[in-house]
């Protein structure tokens, strides 16, 4: 089992969390991800995938515990140019 890389973000109303099927940030990801689930239940966030990487299969598991439970929420699609705009503002204020 592996923890995939993290980023967070958040603000007074938004949390942002990046996550990369990848050991650190500045090494190449996973491109064959299937099984992947994402959960919210009470305060913990569960993310996990599996991964076919030079013929190895390979296990990520990450879970945070909250401090507080947090409203539902919704994955949002990478298309989506509002959040590009927002993670350009995030990556640009970690530089």
């Amino acid at each position: 089992m592996i923890s995939p890389s993290l980023r967070w973000a958040q603000s007074i109303g938004n949390t942002m969390i990046e996550v990369k099927f990848a050991t650190r940030f500045d090494s190449p990801a996973c491109l064959d991800i299937y099984d992947d689930v994402v959960s919210l239940v009470n305060k913990t966030l569960s993310i996990s995938a599996m991964c076919r990487n030079d013929k190895k299969l390979l296990k990520y598991e990450l879970s945070i515990e909250l401090f507080e439970d947090v409203r539902p929420f919704s994955l949002v699609d990478e298309e989506d140019n509002d959040l590009q705009n927002k993670m350009a503002e995030y990556e640009a204020a970690m530089e």
